[in-house]
């Protein structure tokens, strides 16, 4: 887009422009300031550190242990290395504090946006449904959280939004790729899964023939493979452990993870998201 059109789009859609304004304020403001006793920073950048430095994965804070009774976080014995890799050498050219990793954090935020602009063009085209999508999804409490924490919200957020475009972009083996590479980074990543699919079958109900349904298929099957191939390379020592530890950590089921995170937050302030995903 040329610097004239976009001044022209601005003068078009003056409220959609002073919403994004609003947003952006908003973020700044809370910068610094949001969540500052965020227990997740310190135990978050200590895993990254001592992996790096140490070769260490185990988490010898708070015990090596996910569940409902036990504090501990596990480390990066199972999921987070990914994250160790791309925030620990950023970190060590900025400095390794809580504010810089925010800085990490809010740039994968940002990066994903456009991403999110894209995708909603794709379901709405030429219409200003992109345009208060990306600006509500920019003030959305787990968007702004993710952005304002050192934990890997943020890059799973980037992963699950770059492999929902590359399936609107029929790009399906980065697409399984990255879906596998988010659910390392945190198990909630696996969601990509689900709205890439669904993204999947809403295109293929417009096009394509069933030959190119099974190639398709083959290759997000292919991509999803690849991920896995480079999981069982960054956590090889612990694959064993993965399937009881979801099962633990969710108290006993998916099911009841979500039910957890819906109706036993602060102010319920996670229920739109869930009436959202509902109607969706």
């Amino acid at each position: 887009m040329s610097v004239r059109a976009l001044i022209a789009w601005v003068r078009a859609n003056r409220w959609v422009t002073l919403l994004y304004l609003a947003a952006i304020a908003g973020h700044l403001v809370v910068r610094g300031v949001y969540d500052p006793a965020n227990v997740d920073d310190p135990w978050t950048l200590s895993f990254i550190h001592t992996w790096l430095t140490n070769g260490v994965t185990d988490d010898y804070v708070f015990g090596n242990v996910i569940s409902n009774n036990d504090g501990g976080q596990s480390g990066l014995e199972f999921f987070g290395k990914i994250q160790a890799l791309i925030y620990g050498p950023a970190l060590g050219l900025l400095d390794w504090n809580r504010n810089a990793a925010h800085v990490i954090s809010a740039m994968f935020v940002a990066f994903s946006m456009p991403m999110w602009w894209r995708i909603a063009a794709h379901v709405a085209p030429r219409t200003n449904l992109p345009a208060l999508f990306v600006a509500c999804l920019i003030v959305a409490e787990p968007v702004v959280t993710a952005s304002n924490e050192a934990r890997p919200d943020a890059l799973a957020f980037f992963l699950v939004t770059s492999s929902i475009y590359a399936t609107v972009r029929a790009q399906y083996v980065a697409a399984g790729l990255l879906s596998v590479l988010a659910f390392e980074v945190h198990p909630m990543g696996a969601i990509s899964v689900v709205y890439g699919l669904a993204a999947y079958f809403a295109q293929i109900n417009r096009s394509l023939d069933s030959k190119q349904h099974l190639k398709s298929l083959v290759q997000l099957a292919g991509g999803w493979l690849i991920g896995a191939c480079v999981y069982l390379l960054l956590h090889q020592d612990s694959i064993a452990g993965v399937a009881p530890l979801l099962s633990e950590s969710n108290g006993g089921s998916i099911g009841k993870s979500l039910l957890m995170y819906t109706f036993d937050s602060f102010a319920f302030r996670h229920v739109p998201e869930a009436l959202l995903f509902a109607v969706a």
